[in-house]
Order: C-alpha cells, then sequence, then structure tokens
C-alpha cells in the first residue's frame, strides 16, 4: 500500500516555492528599477552638459559682440548663477596673458561652469577659446583643451561618443548627429565603432525600442566616426550675413585612398539646428568605413565643400585645428593632420576654422607642456 505525505507537508512545501518565486521576481524588479534609475541618472547628467555648454558658448559670444539682453558679462573671476529649469549653474570666465611677445594680439579666455547634479555631486564644464582684439572676425576662437575632461571617456563611454548620446544597453549607444534629422547612428560604447545607420522618420525623436529593434534588423556595418566642429568666425552672425548660404551649405566630404572596395563615407551635420539656435558653428560626423585589411584602416584627406574658397577677396579660407600635442615631432591622426594614414579607430576634435582669405589662419606660441592647457594653433586647410 502507498503511503501519501501528509496534506500539511504538501501545503508546506507549495507555500515555500511560492516564497522562492517571490524571492526570485523581487530581486528582477530590484535590478531593473536600479537600472531604469541609472539610466535616468545619466541622461539627466548629459542634459546638463549639454546646457552647460550652451552657457559657455553664449558667454562667448557675449564677450565677441556685448548686446542689449545678452548674458551678463561681468568682469574676469566674477561669478554669477543662471538657473535653468531645477538646475543652478555658476558661470565665470578667466582671461590669461600672452604667453609670448609673438602672441600679443590675442588673449586666451576659460569660460567655466559649475553646478550640483540631482544626485548632489559636483560637476564642472570648461570651454576654452582666444579674444583677439585687432581682429573681431578671429575675436574668440574655440578650441579643445589638452588633456582635459573633455578628452575622456563620458560615463564609462570612449570618448568620440557625444555626451547627449543615449545609451541602449552596457554595450551600445545611439545619437541623432542632426536633432529631429532622418538618421541615427548605433556605435559600441567601449571603441566609438559604427554598427549600424538607422533611418528615423523626419522630425522624429531618438527612439530607444525602435534603435533597438534597427540594430538588430539592419545590415552589419563596421565603420570609425571622424567628427568635430565646423566655426564661422567672419564678423557676423552667419544667419544674418549676406552670405546666408555658407553655414547651411557647408558639408564635409571624404577623399579615400584606393584599396579595397568599401561603401563610400556618409557625413552628417546639424547646420538645420546651429540656424534655428543662431550658433556660430555647426558639428559633424562622418562614417568611414575601412578600405584596407590586416589590420582593417583607411587612409585619406577630410575637406569642406559647398563654400565659396579661394584666394580672392569675398571668398574664404578653410582653417584646421592642429599641433604637435605629444611632442613626437609630427602630427598624429588625432592631431588633425592634412591627410589621414592606416586610421584604425574614432577620430573626435578634428575642428575647422573658417574666414575670410584675407586674414591668416591664427597660430598659437609653442605648446605648454602644462595638462589642460589648450593649444589654438591653426595650420591653413584650403585652399
Amino acid at each position: 500500500m502507498v503511503m501519501k505525505p501528509p496534506l500539511s507537508h504538501s501545503r508546506g512545501i507549495a507555500l515555500l516555492e511560492a516564497l522562492v518565486a517571490m524571492l526570485i521576481m523581487g530581486v528582477g524588479v530590484m535590478a531593473l528599477l536600479h537600472l531604469q534609475t541609472q539610466q535616468r541618472i545619466q541622461w539627466t547628467l548629459a542634459q546638463d552638459h549639454e546646457e552647460a555648454s550652451r552657457l559657455a558658448e553664449q558667454r562667448l559670444e557675449a564677450l565677441r559682440h556685448p548686446a542689449p539682453g545678452a548674458l551678463d558679462t561681468p568682469p574676469p573671476g566674477e561669478s554669477i548663477q543662471v538657473q535653468v529649469g531645477a538646475r543652478v549653474f555658476r558661470l565665470w570666465h578667466t582671461v590669461q596673458a600672452p604667453g609670448s611677445p609673438s602672441w600679443t594680439h590675442t588673449r586666451r579666455v576659460d569660460i567655466h561652469l559649475a553646478w550640483v547634479d540631482r544626485e548632489g555631486h559636483e560637476q564642472t564644464h570648461t570651454l576654452s577659446g582666444l579674444l583677439n582684439a585687432q581682429d573681431a572676425a578671429l575675436a574668440v576662437t574655440r578650441m579643445t583643451p589638452r588633456g582635459s575632461d573633455s578628452l575622456r571617456a563620458p560615463q564609462g563611454r570612449h570618448r568620440s561618443i557625444p555626451r547627449d548620446a543615449m545609451d541602449l544597453s552596457s554595450e551600445h549607444a545611439a545619437f541623432q548627429p542632426d536633432p529631429g534629422g532622418p538618421y541615427a547612428l548605433v556605435l559600441a560604447r567601449a571603441t566609438g565603432e559604427v554598427l549600424a545607420v538607422c533611418p528615423l522618420a523626419a522630425g522624429s525623436a531618438l527612439d530607444k525600442l525602435q534603435t533597438l529593434a534597427c540594430l538588430k534588423q539592419a545590415p552589419s556595418v563596421s565603420g570609425w566616426l571622424l567628427s568635430g566642429d565646423i566655426q564661422f568666425h567672419l564678423g557676423e552672425n552667419p544667419s544674418t550675413t549676406g552670405r546666408p548660404g555658407d553655414l547651411a551649405d557647408a558639408a564635409v566630404l571624404i577623399h579615400l585612398d584606393r584599396g579595397l572596395p568599401a561603401p563610400a563615407p556618409q557625413c552628417f551635420d546639424d547646420a538645420t539646428d546651429a540656424l534655428r539656435h543662431r550658433r556660430r558653428h555647426i558639428r559633424y560626423h562622418c562614417v568611414v568605413y575601412p578600405n584596407q585589411p590586416l589590420p582593417t584602416r583607411w587612409s585619406g584627406r577630410s575637406e569642406l565643400v559647398g563654400l565659396d574658397i579661394g584666394s580672392r577677396g569675398g571668398q574664404l579660407k578653410v582653417c584646421r585645428f592642429s599641433a604637435d600635442h605629444n611632442g613626437n615631432g609630427h602630427i598624429d591622426n588625432i592631431e588633425h593632420p592634412s591627410r589621414y594614414i592606416d586610421v584604425t579607430g574614432a577620430l573626435p576634435h578634428q575642428n575647422f576654422l573658417v574666414i575670410h582669405a584675407q586674414h591668416a589662419c591664427p597660430a598659437d606660441h609653442p605648446p605648454s607642456q602644462t595638462p589642460g592647457r589648450p593649444d589654438a594653433s591653426t595650420l591653413q586647410h584650403q585652399p
């Protein structure tokens, strides 16, 4: 005769199984809530840095052309508070004397912002430039300080990935090169490698679920990001000057050296957004697909097109921010050479400066070895 276990014993086992299942479910829910919290914190921090960048650029513009209603410009070293939503930014600037007699026509200006984020941690943002009292067209030149936080990987991501990029997972991030534009780029967080170019509906914002679906369905690609700023210093606001097409029509073209068949480079910019916000610079991002094997790499040259570039009066000149930052005797790929050779990774901060043809490209004194000191040297790139 088969003996059945007591009913109370069976109920005890069922209750224990239910408790274990609830525990597992609780742990999963807590992990999901923690992930959502971290994503919300990172998104808020990226928005704060974007707002700080906008305020810093606004201060630079105010230093160039003081105007009624512009952001207050108190004396150097004196800070003001600027409230944007719930965040309060402390804003000030410093101006330094020239480092050598050959640099007497310029002054370096550093725009500083500090604030406390929603987690109670202090955050900072710095933007550096040059003031030129003799030539208003070259009054402020934006640049990236050597060894500064702007060259470090934000939020554990590769330094070529923009701060406002959205984290799709621990491995992937995505951003729109032109806010509201028809494309999104999906990148590997660790390397900055471009994994997909996803089409979006015109005027739509970046959507996480839609972008993840694109990453799974789109053909796999492997490209490297080449990115930077194109800055216009023509003495007037590019959106109101007599040459309205200069900023809107500017574009980057990549000329690749001969190699294996590969997709043509794709370049994007935010000129529409720049005109809408009356900015004097546009941001560009190019996806370059390697055409040389073992290791996969590319060589070639980037140029600006869509502008009236030449040496005659009324035409424009293109300078590139370029200097031997590491002191090895030549311009490396990351230092923005005239021609790139055997590029095997993403290259951020490849910035250009557009000026009138009669001006010379501004040159800095020899780079200082002081960490964080910006080197604003430029070289003529076109014509």
